[in-house]
């Protein structure tokens, strides 16, 4: 996530407070974040594909735990109210 819309997140999530604890720790600012990550990056150019390969595996990784945590939110929802 990033601070750019961590925030927004955050509020979202407040509405339903599933997931708070994920987002809060997500959705804090951390701007330098990237700048450091493509810093270590210069640090190992031998490397990138794995790298790269990892990030799309990480991604897909973070999309589908996104997708639990909104079908758990709107399962929960159903049965609350």
């Amino acid at each position: 996530m990033s601070a750019q819309h961590g925030p927004w997140v955050l509020d979202e999530v407040r509405k339903n407070h599933d997931a708070m604890s994920f987002v809060r720790l997500h959705a804090a600012d951390d701007e330098d974040h990237l700048e450091k990550a493509l810093a270590m990056l210069d640090q190992v150019p031998s490397h990138h594909d794995v790298i790269i390969a990892n990030l799309g595996q990480s991604t897909l990784g973070y999309v589908n735990m996104l997708a639990d945590i909104r079908r758990t939110a709107n399962g929960a929802r159903r049965f609350i109210g």
